[in-house]
């Protein structure tokens, strides 16, 4: 029961900073305060059923504040939904000291000292006085959600008129993770069966394994989706650390959020939140300017931060693009070459090397270090999270314009359609989502290729990366072998893969290399086939990234 109460808290002190932000950006509303006021009295309520006096006393001075709020006795001001906002981190601290102390009230001394410092404020408000800044909220959204047309904002208002009338339920994630894994242990095992009865040749046997995996099929997409969230609820609670440190430094900050519907697998979505922290505290400090800089500077006097996601192809790409100054080359440049990561000034000549120096390990251009940045270790963090889960990290800056980080990641870390190809007898996978056709690689092709890295594909040049000399597989003698061009994407980017045999498409789940494997680039997870082989997963992206910087 102690842990419902957790859980539940957390849910209801989280709608809690919603509704505070809300009343910020638009003004006071009774909705909003009124679902403040729930679950300040909900928390209190079942605190009571488990005897924590002292969390009941505290949610109930809290609760009787709100009550003057909502009854007109008391202004709502910028200095309470500062309070609040605090109170519920608060209380978050003292439930999580209540689950470590086994439903005991064992507080530190810090906790107990801040219980009675908010006391003291909340009585000073109910006494009449304004102990922290009061500023009336009556100016219209500084944060601005957005979805990509009107479309998509009618559909998302019909779906919350709608919501009373749909039925949910709450089921442990660990549950949902154990069906998806039970799920990709039967698809290894109906390939297996399936491998057998083409074996046998029995027609019957055959017509039975097929509409097994077709009910299989859709087994595993049900399973997958019971996993995918919307990722607008992960990016809302960004508007309060966009907030606290604007006020911190200074910083006058729009935050948009476009795309919020769009969604991704619960298990990225959690690996994700750590780097675009990382991202927006970035912008937020080393890139958008005071607003004193930013009237000198001809600019406007608010700053606008933007996060951004959409489908892609085959991924889901997340977007951090401000206005601020963007990325000073000359001052990137010199701090690498200070720190040895360069050689001369002199020899970089691509932006993108320039941009990449800032996600090297120890690399900041911060002399002083704060409790915001300075130590060199966000931009690496993102770069190696992003890496872990076969995802790409693009930087694009225009100094004095501002700054677009873009975050390419695949839809799922689970099970995915792949299509089978061979090198030198050895099975791969490829995604199937990546992949966009197969040629034949002809006579012509091949004279053609002896001299360049490239071919002429309906008019447009497609490079292309020969796997077997990635893989450092011996030279063949024989030169009438047939061989294939496997055309793959990922984003905006394009490359042929010269494979040997194209053994069509498999259903595949992804089970994760050993420790002794993570060098090995290239490689994004491995497969059980039917006869039991294993099969690497060609980690397309990476590849993408190898040919690019081939060519510079």
């Amino acid at each position: 029961m102690i842990y419902m109460f957790h859980a539940e808290s957390i849910e209801l002190l989280n709608d809690m900073e919603d509704s505070l932000l809300i009343i910020q950006d638009n003004g006071i509303d009774k909705e909003n305060i009124n679902a403040i006021f729930r679950a300040v009295h909900s928390i209190k309520g079942a605190a009571g059923m488990f005897e924590l006096d002292m969390l009941v006393d505290f949610s109930h001075l809290a609760e009787t504040l709100l009550d003057e709020i909502r009854t007109n006795k008391i202004e709502m001001n910028n200095g309470i939904i500062t309070l609040f906002l605090k109170i519920k981190d608060h209380l978050l601290d003292l439930i999580d000291s209540i689950i470590e102390n086994e439903a005991k009230e064992n507080y530190s001394k810090q906790l107990l000292d801040k219980t009675l410092e908010y006391k003291k404020l909340i009585k000073s408000y109910l006494n009449g006085e304004n102990p922290l800044e009061n500023k009336n909220l009556n100016s219209k959204s500084e944060i601005i959600n957005t979805t990509k047309d009107k479309e998509s904002k009618q559909s998302f208002d019909q779906n919350t008129k709608q919501l009373g009338q749909s039925s949910t339920l709450k089921v442990e994630s660990s549950k949902i993770d154990s069906l998806i894994n039970l799920v990709g242990e039967m698809v290894i095992t109906t390939a297996s069966v399936m491998e057998h009865a083409t074996r046998i040749n029995d027609k019957d046997l055959n017509d039975s394994v097929h509409l097994l995996s077709r009910m299989l099929e859709e087994l595993r997409e049900t399973s997958i989706k019971t996993r995918m969230v919307p990722i607008g609820d992960t990016f809302s609670r960004y508007k309060r650390v966009v907030r606290d440190l604007s006020q911190e430094l200074n910083k006058d900050i729009d935050l948009i959020i476009e795309g919020s519907e769009t969604e991704l697998d619960r298990t990225v979505i959690e690996k994700i939140s750590d780097p675009l922290i990382h991202l927006i505290r970035n912008s937020i400090d080393h890139g958008i300017e005071t607003i004193d800089e930013r009237i000198k500077n001809g600019k406007g006097q608010k700053a606008t931060l933007k996060l951004k996601a959409f489908h892609e192809a085959s991924s889901i790409t997340i977007q951090v693009i401000d206005d601020g100054k963007g990325l000073d080359r000359d001052k990137i440049l010199q701090k690498a070459l200070d720190q040895g990561l360069i050689d001369s000034i002199a020899n970089i000549k691509n932006e993108s090397i320039v941009n990449n120096l800032i996600m090297q390990p120890g690399f900041s251009t911060n002399t002083e270090v704060s409790n915001i940045s300075g130590r060199g270790v966000g931009m690496d963090v993102v770069r190696r999270n992003i890496e872990e889960l076969r995802g790409t990290i693009d930087i694009q800056s225009e100094y004095g314009k501002g700054m677009c980080v873009t975050i390419r990641l695949p839809l799922t870390l689970a099970i995915i359609d792949g299509f089978i190809i061979t090198l030198a007898g050895d099975y791969y996978i490829i995604p199937l989502e990546m992949l966009l056709e197969c040629i034949e690689l002809t006579e012509d092709y091949k004279e053609f290729i002896k001299e360049h890295n490239f071919i002429n594909l309906r008019d447009h040049v497609l490079p292309l990366l020969n796997l077997k000399e990635y893989f450092n597989y011996p030279v063949s003698s024989d030169s009438t072998k047939k061989e294939n061009i496997v055309v793959v994407n990922f984003g905006t980017q394009k490359i042929g893969l010269i494979v040997d045999e194209l053994l069509g498409e498999f259903q595949t789940v992804i089970k994760p290399m050993g420790k002794i494997f993570k060098n090995l680039k290239g490689i994004g997870g491995a497969t059980i086939l039917g006869d039991g082989r294993v099969s690497p997963i060609l980690d397309i992206p990476v590849l993408l990234q190898y040919e690019n910087q081939r060519k510079k």
